[in-house]
C-alpha cells in the first residue's frame, strides 16, 4: 500500500519533524524553522535552558611555557539525551602584548573512555587567536549520544604568555515538549539550592505515586488533593495536572540535575 504523500510539511509526522528535520539543522536555522508557525513550534518543541556558569573564578588565567593543548572542563549539559544544541560563550584575552598564540577549542571523547577525558579527545571546534583585548566569543555544536566534551585551551610556548577566560558559561537547546524543563531549569531553587531540589524530588516522587494508584478519573485530581502544591508549581510558573508526563518529565530532569551537582 503506497503511503499519502504530504501536502504540505504540516502534513508531516511529529517524530520526522523533530527527528529527521529539526536533528540536521543548526541552532539558528532551527530557530528560524521552529518560529515559522505556532505548530512546527509545538511539534519541535524547543526551548533554551538558563545557562551555566563556569564557576568559582570570575577570571580564570592561564599561563604555560609550551604549545600543548591543556584540559580545562568537562561540559555537563543538563538533560544532555534531550539536547539538541550546547552553546559555549566566554569573553577572552591573551597577555596584551607581544605575539598571539591563545585558542580555546572543545575536544569530542567516546563516553567509555572518560578516564580519559583529561589527556585525550578529537577537537570539534576551534577558536580564533585570543586578541590582546577582551573578545566575545562562542562555540556551537550538537551534542551525539555516547559521547562526552570537554574545553580545552593552549596558552603558547616561549615564555611570557598568557590567556584570560571570563564569563565563561554554557547553555542547552533541548526538546521540552511538555514546558517542564524550561520552567524547572529557570526556577531559583534548582540553580543553587540541593535542599529545595531533593525536596522538590519528594514532592514529585508523592505525586506519582497517587496517580499510579488513582483507578477512575471520577477520583480527586491531584489539585483537590494538594492544594499546597498547587501554590507550589504556580510559583515555578506550572500548573498541577494529572498528566503523567508531566511528573516523569520533572524526574527526569532532577535526576539529571543531581547527577550534575554531584560532578
Amino acid at each position: 500500500m503506497i503511503s499519502k504523500i504530504p501536502k504540505s510539511i504540516l502534513d508531516l509526522p511529529d517524530e520526522i519533524l523533530k527527528e529527521q528535520i529539526s536533528r540536521y539543522l543548526c541552532f539558528r536555522d532551527v530557530s528560524s524553522f521552529q518560529s515559522t508557525c505556532s505548530q512546527i513550534e509545538t511539534s519541535i518543541s524547543l526551548k533554551i535552558m538558563h545557562a551555566v556558569e563556569l564557576q568559582p573564578e570570575p577570571v580564570f588565567q592561564f599561563y604555560d611555557r609550551s604549545n600543548d593543548e591543556i584540559f580545562f572542563k568537562t561540559i555537563d549539559p543538563i538533560l544532555f539525551d534531550q539536547s539538541h544544541t550546547i552553546l559555549f560563550t566566554c569573553d577572552f584575552k591573551d597577555q596584551g602584548w607581544g605575539n598571539r598564540k591563545g585558542f580555546l577549542y572543545i575536544k569530542e571523547l567516546d563516553n567509555a573512555d572518560r578516564s580519559k577525558i583529561e589527556s585525550s579527545g578529537r577537537t570539534i571546534c576551534s577558536s580564533h587567536l585570543a586578541e590582546h583585548q577582551w573578545t566575545k566569543f562562542s562555540f556551537e555544536f550538537m551534542p551525539q549520544i555516547g559521547k562526552v566534551y570537554s574545553i580545552w585551551y593552549k596558552v603558547g610556548g616561549g615564555g611570557g604568555h598568557e590567556l584570560c577566560v571570563k564569563n565563561a558559561k554554557f547553555r542547552s537547546l533541548v526538546y521540552d515538549p511538555t514546558g517542564v524543563f524550561s520552567k524547572l531549569a529557570n526556577a531559583d531553587f534548582c540553580k543553587t539550592d540541593v535542599f529545595c531540589q531533593n525536596m522538590f524530588m519528594s514532592v514529585v516522587d508523592t505525586l506519582s505515586s497517587d496517580l499510579e494508584r488513582k483507578v477512575t478519573d471520577d477520583e480527586n485530581s491531584l489539585a483537590m488533593q494538594y492544594p499546597h502544591f498547587v501554590t507550589l508549581f504556580k510559583s515555578i510558573g506550572l500548573i498541577l495536572t494529572d498528566d503523567p508526563k508531566q511528573l516523569l518529565a520533572m524526574k527526569t530532569f532532577l535526576i539529571n540535575l543531581g547527577k550534575i551537582k554531584s560532578h
